[in-house]
């Protein structure tokens, strides 16, 4: 799996290099810095291969938030973890929340974001410190094998 972030040609956006982060199968990173003339998001978009390692994608996903945290900048972690928040251990799922809060990063997606004819699972996730005025919007397409999650500030 590979990740990216699009943006528009007229944002003001850059990116902020984490490739020292990325060990393929556990953890692949991009993320860019978008500022507005009121505030500043850093935006990173994740991928875990089910196979990937859990200890790896957690010690590389703090790595990566120590390194872009700022206190006073938005953030919005999202991507495929291939982690069930509604079916996994509590264990690991409460493990990343934690370490995310440490960030004051809060889980926003409540609603299946794969399913196929014997499951139902939420393995693509968003984090943000964006709750307040927020909207998730969980879709179908015939895009790919995972839904669409839309993520809104408004």
């Amino acid at each position: 799996g590979g990740v990216a972030v699009y943006a528009r040609s007229n944002l003001d956006v850059r990116k902020i290099d984490v490739d020292k982060f990325c060990i393929d199968k556990h953890l692949k990173v991009c993320a860019i810095l978008w500022k507005t003339s009121t505030t500043e998001t850093i935006i990173l978009n994740c991928y875990r291969a089910p196979s990937g390692d859990i200890e790896i994608f957690f010690n590389n996903i703090f790595g990566v938030l120590n390194f872009v945290f700022v206190p006073h900048i938005n953030i919005v972690l999202t991507g495929d973890f291939n982690l069930d928040s509604s079916k996994q251990s509590r264990s690991m799922n409460e493990c990343l929340v934690d370490l995310l809060s440490g960030f004051n990063l809060m889980p926003v997606v409540r609603w299946p974001t794969r399913v196929t004819q014997g499951t139902s699972t939420i393995i693509d996730h968003i984090f943000t410190n964006l709750t307040e005025n927020s909207v998730i919007t969980v879709i179908d397409n015939d895009i790919s094998d995972h839904r669409t999650v839309l993520f809104q500030v408004n």
